[in-house]
Parts: structure tokens; sequence; C-alpha cells
């Protein structure tokens, strides 16, 4: 069933490698959910995708898992409050989660429910330290990912990978990506404040 392990040779980052190319012509990347909520590069990421320059996937269970974060973050920031405010507030912040996860879902795309399910049968419970980050791993599989783009170190060493997906935080892979395509840096940069502008809605309160 395999294990998790250092990644091999051909799957490693280096300026100058074929990495980068496969990462759209093959599985390219896979997000996990603290990208999106956790980092400054789930912009970048949309932007590339929307562009065609990357392959971009994500599943149901990591939007479903930030909306979680999303809504429980928003109801702490503003708990001690009276019980019919923290109503308002998390219902405006469930259309604010709605529209940001809408605007992915037009260029994230997602593998199957039959091939979710299938793969996710094959992984035994111990193959990573957390089981409920298992459906992370179920999905960057079924999406036929070469990298998934994490900054969970614990269930995903960076630089190790399964099977053939390889555990990158997205900092890195981004950096790498841009040194082999640097015209993709410049389209990033040049579009960053029309993305900001139209889809750069906090889902941290």
């Amino acid at each position: 069933m395999g294990r998790v392990q250092p990644a091999a040779a051909d799957q490693r980052l280096a300026a100058g490698s074929n990495w980068a190319s496969a990462t759209k012509s093959r599985g390219g990347v896979f997000v996990d959910s603290n990208v999106v909520y956790g980092t400054d590069c789930r912009l970048p990421l949309l932007l590339l995708a929307g562009a065609d320059l990357l392959r971009v996937t994500w599943s149901p269970y990591v939007a479903a898992e930030i909306a979680r974060v999303a809504t429980r973050e928003q109801a702490l920031s503003v708990v001690g409050g009276d019980m019919r405010a923290l109503g308002d507030e998390l219902e405006r912040r469930r259309h604010e989660i709605d529209r940001v996860i809408g605007d992915h879902e037009q260029y994230w795309h997602s593998p199957g429910p039959a091939d979710l399910a299938a793969t996710y049968a094959t992984l035994p419970a111990s193959v990573i330290p957390d089981p409920n980050d298992i459906p992370i791993l179920a999905g960057a599989l079924a999406a036929h990912a070469s990298f998934l783009l994490t900054t969970n170190k614990s269930d995903f060493p960076h630089g190790n990978a399964y099977r053939s997906v390889v555990f990158w935080h997205p900092d890195t892979v981004l950096t790498a990506y841009f040194e082999n395509h640097p015209e993709a840096y410049v389209f990033v940069r040049d579009e960053m404040p029309a993305a900001l502008a139209e889809f750069g809605a906090q889902l941290r309160p």
C-alpha cells in the first residue's frame, strides 16, 4: 500500500528541472485548506489557474474545511457579544464564504466523488499521523496531482512523497515555478491589484 518517504530525484524542486512544466501538463498541484486561509498564496494560485498556466485542484472536503475554519474564527472573534449580533455576523460571514468558494470553483477543479471514494478506500488508517487528514491525501491522489501544497508538516513532511504526490509548502513551489517561468511571475504581479479587488475577500475576521 506504500508509505510516506523522501521524494525521488525527479520529484525534487530545482531551477532548470522539468518539474514546473509537469505541474501543468501532468498533475499540477492540489491545495490543502490551510493554504487558502493561512498563507498569501491563494490569489497567485487562482490567477495561474485562471490563465491556464498551472493546473490547480482541491476537493469538496477542502472547501468544507475552509468554510468551517472561517466560521469558527468569526464566532470566536465576536464571542462575548449578544447572541443576535453573533447570529447576524455569522450569517453575513456565511454569504461571504460562499462567494469566495464559488470564485475558486470557477478555476480550481475537483476529482469526481467516485474517484475520491475509491482512492480513500485504498489508504490505510496509519498512512499519516492524523487520520482526519487522510481525505486531503486522498484528494491529491484522486486528482493525480504532482504536488500537495500544505503548511501541515506534521502529516505531510515537506520534501516527502506518498506514491506519486510530493508534499511542499506553497511558497516553495511558487518560488520554484516562477524561477522556471518568469513570464508567469510578471503576469501574476501585473494582475494582482485587480485580483485583490475582485477576489481579495478575507477568510479571517
